[in-house]
């Protein structure tokens, strides 16, 4: 492998990184799981292309391929914002959803439930 493998790697992650960014604004958080696996993959290749290069040319490799690291890092930035706005959101709306459960637990009475026995005249 070389620096261009490492540079498609990198290219790939970023484009991943944007389509995750266009769902997440769209709010379409079915998508979110496959980007993340698809991220984690390209992450896992990297590790293990940076592991088979020596310590040398792997730095090399590394500065040369500084913008484009540097550009998928904000991208990534940018991404973890709207995941954690968007958990923080979801954290609220299960809150209210518990707060209104336990309010119908508390305030809902339990009244006669229609079914017994009337009696008009004394049992001897």
């Amino acid at each position: 492998m070389d620096q261009n493998t490492k540079r498609a790697f990198f290219q790939r992650f970023l484009v991943i990184t944007e389509e995750l960014e266009i769902n997440l604004i769209a709010g379409n958080v079915e998508s979110i799981e496959k980007y993340l696996d698809q991220r984690q993959e390209i992450i896992d290749q990297v590790t293990m292309f940076d592991r088979e290069m020596n310590a040398g040319d792997s730095v090399t490799v590394t500065q040369s391929l500084r913008p484009l690291i540097k550009q998928a890092l904000e991208k990534d930035r940018i991404v973890m914002e709207l995941l954690n706005k968007r958990k923080s959101s979801i954290a609220t709306e299960l809150e209210k959803i518990k707060a209104s459960r336990r309010m119908k637990q508390i305030y809902q009475k339990k009244g006669n439930t229609g079914y017994g026995y009337f009696f008009d005249q004394k049992i001897k």
